[in-house]
Protein backbone atom coordinates (compact mmCIF):
# COMPACT_ATOMS: atom_id res chain seq x y z
CA UNK A 1 0.00 0.00 0.00
CA UNK A 2 1.42 3.36 -1.01
CA UNK A 3 1.93 5.91 1.76
CA UNK A 4 0.14 9.13 0.80
CA UNK A 5 1.37 11.18 3.75
CA UNK A 6 3.90 13.91 3.01
CA UNK A 7 7.33 13.76 4.63
CA UNK A 8 6.40 16.64 6.92
CA UNK A 9 3.21 14.81 7.97
CA UNK A 10 5.23 11.68 8.79
CA UNK A 11 7.48 13.70 11.10
CA UNK A 12 4.48 15.11 12.95
CA UNK A 13 1.87 13.40 15.03
CA UNK A 14 -1.45 12.72 13.36
CA UNK A 15 -3.02 15.55 15.36
CA UNK A 16 -0.34 18.02 14.31
CA UNK A 17 -0.71 16.96 10.69
CA UNK A 18 -4.48 17.29 10.96
CA UNK A 19 -4.23 20.78 12.41
CA UNK A 20 -2.02 21.89 9.54
CA UNK A 21 -4.20 20.21 6.91
CA UNK A 22 -7.36 21.75 8.38
CA UNK A 23 -5.71 25.17 8.48
CA UNK A 24 -4.63 24.83 4.83
CA UNK A 25 -7.94 23.34 3.64
CA UNK A 26 -10.85 24.75 5.68
CA UNK A 27 -13.23 23.91 2.83
CA UNK A 28 -12.88 20.17 3.67
CA UNK A 29 -14.57 20.71 7.04
CA UNK A 30 -17.24 22.89 5.43
CA UNK A 31 -18.05 20.20 2.84
CA UNK A 32 -18.22 17.47 5.51
CA UNK A 33 -20.57 19.60 7.60
CA UNK A 34 -22.73 20.31 4.54
CA UNK A 35 -23.01 16.58 3.77
CA UNK A 36 -23.76 15.78 7.42
CA UNK A 37 -26.47 18.43 7.51
CA UNK A 38 -27.98 17.14 4.24
CA UNK A 39 -28.17 13.57 5.52
CA UNK A 40 -29.59 14.73 8.85
CA UNK A 41 -32.29 16.72 7.05
CA UNK A 42 -33.12 13.64 4.95
CA UNK A 43 -33.82 11.76 8.18
CA UNK A 44 -30.65 9.68 8.42
CA UNK A 45 -29.86 9.02 12.06
CA UNK A 46 -26.48 7.29 11.76
CA UNK A 47 -23.79 7.03 9.14
CA UNK A 48 -20.04 6.83 8.97
CA UNK A 49 -17.42 9.40 8.20
CA UNK A 50 -15.99 6.90 5.71
CA UNK A 51 -18.99 7.38 3.44
CA UNK A 52 -18.65 11.16 3.55
CA UNK A 53 -14.89 10.96 3.05
CA UNK A 54 -15.21 8.83 -0.08
CA UNK A 55 -17.93 11.10 -1.53
CA UNK A 56 -15.63 14.06 -0.94
CA UNK A 57 -12.78 12.20 -2.65
CA UNK A 58 -15.08 11.50 -5.59
CA UNK A 59 -16.12 15.14 -5.82
CA UNK A 60 -12.50 16.29 -5.75
CA UNK A 61 -11.53 13.74 -8.41
CA UNK A 62 -14.43 14.82 -10.61
CA UNK A 63 -13.47 18.48 -10.26
CA UNK A 64 -16.46 19.84 -8.38
CA UNK A 65 -13.96 21.30 -5.94
CA UNK A 66 -10.92 23.06 -7.41
CA UNK A 67 -7.67 21.89 -5.84
CA UNK A 68 -4.22 21.10 -7.16
CA UNK A 69 -3.56 17.71 -8.74
CA UNK A 70 -1.53 16.32 -5.85
CA UNK A 71 -4.25 16.95 -3.25
CA UNK A 72 -4.84 13.97 -0.93
CA UNK A 73 -7.42 13.24 1.76
CA UNK A 74 -5.51 11.31 4.41
CA UNK A 75 -7.64 8.61 6.07
CA UNK A 76 -5.83 9.33 9.35
CA UNK A 77 -7.76 12.59 9.59
CA UNK A 78 -11.26 11.14 9.33
CA UNK A 79 -11.75 10.63 13.06
CA UNK A 80 -10.34 14.09 13.76
CA UNK A 81 -12.95 15.60 11.44
CA UNK A 82 -15.75 13.70 13.19
CA UNK A 83 -14.61 15.06 16.52
CA UNK A 84 -14.41 18.59 15.11
CA UNK A 85 -17.90 18.31 13.61
CA UNK A 86 -19.27 17.14 16.96
CA UNK A 87 -17.41 19.89 18.81
CA UNK A 88 -18.78 22.61 16.54
CA UNK A 89 -22.20 21.03 15.96
CA UNK A 90 -23.12 18.96 19.04
CA UNK A 91 -26.54 18.17 17.54
CA UNK A 92 -24.72 15.72 15.21
CA UNK A 93 -23.11 13.79 18.07
CA UNK A 94 -25.56 10.89 17.85
CA UNK A 95 -24.94 10.49 14.10
CA UNK A 96 -21.33 9.31 14.43
CA UNK A 97 -19.64 6.65 16.53
CA UNK A 98 -16.31 7.73 18.00
CA UNK A 99 -13.74 5.34 19.34
CA UNK A 100 -10.89 6.17 21.68
CA UNK A 101 -7.96 7.74 19.83
CA UNK A 102 -4.91 5.48 19.82
CA UNK A 103 -2.47 7.88 18.17
CA UNK A 104 -1.52 11.38 19.31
Amino acid sequence: RKNTMSKSEMRNTIQEGFRQFHHDNPWVFDKLVDMTRDLHQKGRERFGIGMLWEVLRWNVAMGTVTVNDDFKLNNNYRSRYVRLIIEKYPQYDCMFECRVLRSP
